[in-house]
């Protein structure tokens, strides 16, 4: 045989195989699109499982007995014949005659049967004739699904049909003994309820926990270690505010109040704790704890005790007392309280350098506190413009100037801790303006000067960014002090 007919009939074989590969391609294959349930989950929520990637087409070839044209784009289901003419790329498709069609039924069908992962599930019972006729159901292991019948793909109004007719109600369990040793480890719901019920009989509010802990402490029984137990668990309970307000309604404030006059350290510095913690920014408790009398009881135990940490406890429920309240501010100077303060200043013991930063910490934010408030204008608020009005009857800067706290402030930046010196610099800024005796004053330029020199020494010998060193930012605020005490 020449080589002209060899390529002839390789050419011919090439051609014949083609065609039978698109028909194969078209006809033989499966649908890949399955509606999945997970039988394990309890919500038997509904989810479609896409086993390969394909462009959801909703044109779908419509095959009748006689070849037709099919469009460029349409889906074409499975089980017909298709036809494409090579020289112009035109596909038609018809419908398998009826023998054909019963082979292919059957062909199916046997693949169903030998298949032992995917089974039909009986869910097809109460389904309509329409729908049972449409979908097939599976089910391997503990999943099930719906497959399409007759096509290779779902529709979107066949998908809705199918999830809206899935049903996945079966016992999984079919063993009587498994059903019931699966009962036997859970307990019912009117078991758990009672239970539930009598769980809380026990279980106590914070207003009765409170309570017990006052008749505690009230208790002649009571040894002085239960009485200061009492009341250090009782301040773990007044920080809410809800809890604070039914401690003043109950009577258990006014209780703390005249604890502050006992005769022993240790009930009084627990009293000024809870006292403390009690009014700090809850209105309603500060009323009712400056109507009973307890600043100026804090004010005595600051200026007669000798107790360090009973005078530190008392500083701490005057500082929340007097935060956010001018109503307690202006009770505090009507009752001596910046000179309670400022004798703190005289004291030479070594000890009473925190009383002293903490009372001019207080005071420096109860100053921008004022001015925060005067400054800012709101004619349409109501209650801010009452605040004003009551800020502006606290004169509690001219009352320093008179006690000559312009003094006063500066001896603290002698002492060598940062932090104090940060709080004592803010204070001395804020109070630039009105105590012009800073530039008079040549000790104050000197701890001043002095403490810059330490202040820039500190930011050589760091390492690191300087701009976001801390000795930096605090070397900054005394340059800006001295510059406005030389102009």
């Amino acid at each position: 045989m020449d080589l002209k007919k060899k390529l002839t009939l390789f050419h011919s074989a090439t051609l014949i195989l083609f065609l039978i590969s698109c028909y194969i391609n078209v006809n033989g294959k499966e649908s890949t699109d399955i509606i999945v349930v997970d039988s394990s989950e309890e919500d038997g929520e509904i989810s479609t499982e896409v086993e390969e990637d394909y462009e959801v087409i909703t044109d779908i070839f419509q095959p009748t007995n006689e070849w037709q044209v099919v469009k460029r784009g349409q889906a074409i289901p499975a089980g017909l014949h298709v036809r494409m003419d090579l020289t112009t790329g035109v596909r038609e498709a018809k419908l398998l005659d009826e023998d054909e069609t019963t082979q292919e039924e059957q062909s199916q069908d046997e693949k169903l049967d030998q298949s032992e992962e995917v089974k039909q599930a009986d869910c097809e019972e109460g389904l309509d004739q329409e729908v049972s006729d449409t979908f097939k159901y599976w089910k391997e292991g503990d999943k099930e699904g719906i497959v399409h019948a007759k096509e290779n793909i779902f529709t979107h109004e066949e998908l809705k049909k199918a999830m809206k007719h899935f049903r996945a109600n079966k016992d999984d369990v079919e063993d009587e003994a498994a059903k019931k040793k699966l009962r036997e480890s859970f307990r019912s719901i009117e078991d758990l309820k009672k239970d539930y019920e009598a769980m809380n009989l026990h279980v106590e509010t914070d207003l009765e926990v409170m309570t017990k802990l006052i008749q505690t402490y009230n208790s002649t029984e009571s040894t002085l270690e239960d009485k200061t137990l009492a009341l250090r668990d009782l301040e773990y309970y007044v920080h809410q505010i809800d809890n604070a307000k039914d401690l003043a309604t109950t009577g258990g404030l006014q209780l703390l109040i005249d604890a502050l006059n006992s005769t022993q350290d240790e009930i009084k510095l627990e009293a000024a704790f809870v006292l403390g913690s009690a009014v700090q920014s809850n209105p309603h408790v500060q009323v009712k704890a400056i109507d009973g009398g307890a600043l100026q009881s804090l004010l005595q135990l600051l200026s007669t005790s000798t107790s360090a940490p009973l005078r530190k406890k008392a500083m701490y429920a005057i500082s929340s007392l007097l935060r956010m309240f001018p109503y307690a501010q202006l009770k505090f100077l009507d009752l001596g309280g910046l000179s309670t303060f400022s004798g703190l200043f005289r004291e030479t013991d070594s000890s009473g350098v925190t009383l002293k930063v903490k009372a001019v910490t207080l005071l420096h934010d109860l100053l921008v506190e004022k001015s925060n408030t005067i400054e800012y204008d709101d004619e349409e608020d109501t209650v801010h413009q009452m605040r004003k009005q009551q800020y502006g009857r606290v004169d509690l800067l001219s009352r320093m100037l008179d006690q000559d706290w312009c003094h006063l402030v500066p001896t603290l930046l002698d002492v060598p801790d940062g932090d104090v010196q940060e709080k004592v610099l803010h204070a001395m800024e804020f109070l630039l303006e009105p105590c012009q005796r800073f530039s008079r004053d040549l000790t104050v330029v000197e701890r001043l000067s002095t403490l810059k020199a330490n202040l820039d020494h500190l930011v050589q010998e760091e390492s690191g960014d300087v701009d976001e060193s801390y000795m930096y930012e605090l070397s900054l605020l005394v340059d800006n002090i001295l510059s406005h005490i030389s102009s």
